[in-house]
């Protein structure tokens, strides 16, 4: 096989160069952006058991990888990277074609 390497740019100035809005493509490796708010940030655990494989960042934090063979299903998220309020998350999936929800847990398991 011949195989090409290409670095993919996921600085923080790519990051806040990304436009989100609706899409109809049905192509894989996509970025989804969304917001939750909170009363008090709290250390906690991200469940992506929705998604296939990728990354994910919070407020602009790279929480690190997944994959839904495991062993990264849930990443863990200190209380230092989120804030009160309005908080944004974004999904980098290598094989997803639609979003899937993302929920905040207690555990790693």
């Amino acid at each position: 096989m011949n195989w090409e390497v290409v670095c993919l740019p996921f600085d923080e100035k790519y990051l806040a160069g990304l436009k989100f809005g609706p899409t109809t493509t049905l192509r894989p490796g996509q970025f989804f952006q969304g917001t939750f708010n909170l009363k008090a940030p709290g250390d906690t655990y991200l469940d992506l058991g929705g998604w296939k494989k990728g990354v994910v960042w919070v407020n602009g934090n790279n929480l690190g990888r997944y994959w839904e063979i495991g062993p990264q299903k849930r990443l863990y998220c200190p209380a230092s990277f989120l804030k009160e309020g309005r908080n944004e998350i974004v999904v980098f999936d290598l094989h997803q074609t639609a979003p899937a929800p993302v929920r905040g847990v207690k555990t790693l398991k």
